[in-house]
């Protein structure tokens, strides 16, 4: 079997996740690398602190270094296009998909953001996140005097809610709406996209009343 070496935007995802408390497993399934190669990656950059310590200031010094030849080869438009879809709590998985910009440039560049005392970081999804170790009991306890869902007011059945799913990347998009007419669905449905109307391609609507101003 072939073995290929950790590329430098991976070291960087390990060290920003080790940070945020997420497990070598974790890590690993992130990157779709062996558990192994992360431990042995890990071991082999520790110090008596932390991982990463020394190689963090080295990759603080190396972003310093290479900021403006790495950022030349991406348009400033696209990196404000990055910390707008950021600030939509998207996910730099879900950005790449949409951009013209990778998966790990993304991460690389909230790392350095977040070096210079930035907060980019603080819109990823996980960032706090904990994982419970294996074979540990739920501490949270159990919810007390539970009630069914069929005994909730009338009134909610009055509502709508208009919900759009991006199949490719599993994005959801969500809206109050007073009412099922047809006009209000559209104008809800319109607001959803607006943010991405320029990477739209297209929309397939269910066949309810609801839905026939969809074009």
């Amino acid at each position: 079997m072939n073995y290929t070496h950790l590329t430098q935007e991976e070291r960087y995802q390990i060290y920003a996740l080790l940070r945020e408390g997420f497990s070598k497993r974790h890590i690993a399934l992130r990157l779709e690398r062996a558990p192994s190669t992360i431990c042995r990656e890990i071991k082999r950059n520790r110090n008596r602190n932390a991982y990463f310590a020394q190689p963090a200031k080295h990759a603080h010094k190396l972003a310093k270094t290479r900021h403006s030849s790495n950022h030349k080869t991406v348009d400033p438009a696209v990196w404000k296009q990055v910390k707008s879809y950021l600030a939509l709590q998207w996910s730099p998985e879900q950005i790449a998909s949409y951009i013209a910009v990778s998966m790990h440039s993304i991460y690389r560049y909230i790392l350095q953001d977040k070096m210079k005392g930035g907060h980019l970081y603080q819109h990823l999804r996980f960032r706090n996140q904990r994982k419970r170790k294996y074979g540990h009991p739920e501490t949270r306890g159990k919810l007390n005097n539970r009630r069914s869902i069929h005994e909730r007011p009338q009134i909610i059945h009055q509502q709508s809610l208009v919900s759009i799913v991006d199949r490719k990347i599993g994005y959801l998009w969500l809206k109050k709406c007073s009412t099922r007419k047809s006009q209000d669905v559209r104008e809800a449905t319109v607001d959803l996209l607006h943010p991405i109307k320029e990477e739209l391609q297209t929309i397939t609507a269910d066949n309810g009343k609801e839905f026939s101003l969809h074009e």
